[in-house]
């Protein structure tokens, strides 16, 4: 299928053809694939932290193909929020993108991984988590709950 060349290129050596693999993965996949995600998520522990940045990204676009509450949807963020804790600070910054992207707001499960990232030893990623708390936290932030 078209859905699975794309996602091969998600493991691409050229980081733009990865880029482009997760725009055309968003605009192709089909309403809650779940041969993607599972494709997907089986990619996570690869050994370059750029393709585990694009298969992050890539989570995210099949996450919105999900309607909302969608059992599949939350899989994706489940599995982005495991990328919190990856040996590469940039996956890391990436998982936090997606979550202040994808998130529920209020999620108070997503909040609790957001926050515990603000004591990140690197400074970029706890400014990306400084910026996701903003997106995802609820009123208070800790709708949801």
């Amino acid at each position: 299928t078209p859905v699975d060349g794309i996602i091969l290129r998600l493991a691409d050596d050229d980081v733009v053809v990865r880029g482009w693999a997760v725009d055309a993965l968003e605009c192709l996949v089909e309403y809650s694939d779940v041969h993607a995600l599972d494709v997907v998520r089986a990619k996570l522990e690869h050994r370059d932290a750029g393709v585990r940045q694009t298969f992050v990204r890539a989570l995210g676009a099949l996450a919105a193909a999900w309607p909302e509450g969608g059992g599949g949807g939350k899989a994706a963020l489940d599995a982005v929020r495991g990328r919190l804790e990856d040996e590469s600070a940039a996956v890391r910054r990436v998982a936090l993108e997606v979550l202040a992207q994808r998130a529920k707001r209020g999620d108070g499960d997503v909040v609790d991984d957001v926050v515990a990232c603000l004591e990140d030893p690197e400074r970029l990623v706890r400014l990306a988590a400084a910026r996701a708390l903003v997106a995802v936290a609820g009123r208070g932030g800790r709708e949801g709950r």
